[in-house]
């Protein structure tokens, strides 16, 4: 009876060692590298292509101009509200008239004050002070609405225009000059690489010790690539995969290398020996 039982417990802490593993004896989790920025665009209406200044494999900067449409008619109403807008001789002319108006009226105030002016007179340039003082304000809000068309004007001819979001590279385009752009539709593709981001599936137990911005180390499965690169944590999921018994962890690593995404890679949370850590400086490079 003994023995049995003794066996039994040698059994079940066999079990829990395979299930549950101690940080010690923790192994390489294999993964897969994902680009940290990877988009499509698309225009939100139809429109034809007026040019494409960039090119599959091109390295673009936040702002850079992608694919333009064509909309001479919304550039046309841009230009004429941009005129009305920085025009002010509207204003200045209103606001002249109504100094005019008010020197007559202080005029003829003084002289109502010593009995020689007109009562009517007076009268007659108080109102037209109000009057003026309606075609200023007038002019005023006439400004208001034209810096108020120049801006909604500009924001439309900015729709037909695409510009990169992000620091990227061209992974694909999908449309050329003369061509017609459906709505919503992506007719581009923007990667980016460096850093590199991997998904790794992590034993939920094991996760329990770690923490976002811990350190992590991983090895590129490519023949020639197999000099560890130190990263990080980024995100760690809240809520773990109960069937697999693990938690998906985001690690971001530097890739100033280039190597390309969808790479199969070991991922370790302990730090390599010194006389393999001192190979590269955080690049995953090949050997040699």
């Amino acid at each position: 009876m003994n023995v049995n039982l003794q066996r039994l417990t040698i059994y079940v802490v066999l079990v829990l060692a395979c299930v549950f593993p101690v940080a010690g004896d923790e192994k390489p989790v294999e993964a897969f590298t994902r680009a940290s920025y990877n988009v499509q665009l698309a225009f939100t209406f139809p429109g034809k292509v007026k040019s494409v200044p960039v090119s599959p494999g091109d390295k673009v900067k936040k702002g850079d101009l992608l694919i333009q449409l064509e909309d001479d008619e919304t550039r046309a109403m841009v230009k004429l509200w941009t005129m009305r807008a920085r025009s002010n001789v509207a204003v200045l002319v209103a606001e002249a008239a109504l100094k005019m108006a008010q020197w007559e009226q202080e005029k003829l105030e003084q002289l109502e004050r010593t009995d020689a002016g007109s009562k009517l007179e007076l009268k007659r340039a108080r109102i037209q002070v109000n009057i003026e003082t309606e075609r200023a304000n007038q002019a005023r809000e006439q400004k208001a609405e034209a810096l108020q068309e120049l801006a909604r004007y500009t924001a439309q001819h900015k729709r037909f225009i695409m510009r990169a979001p992000a620091d990227a590279v061209v992974e694909a385009i999908d449309i050329e000059e003369g061509e017609v752009a459906e709505q919503s539709k992506p007719v581009i593709a923007l990667v980016a690489i460096d850093p590199l981001w991997i998904d790794a599936p992590i034993p939920t137990p094991q996760t329990l010790s770690l923490k976002v911005g811990d350190p992590v180390w991983v090895r590129s499965e490519l023949p020639g690539y197999k000099h560890p690169v130190k990263g990080h944590i980024k995100h760690m999921r809240q809520v773990a995969d109960a069937s697999s018994r693990t938690r998906l962890v985001r690690l971001e690593i530097p890739n100033p290398s280039v190597l390309p995404a969808g790479v199969k890679v070991k991922v370790s949370f302990k730090a390599p020996g010194k006389e393999v850590a001192k190979v590269h400086k955080n690049e995953l490079l090949p050997d040699g």
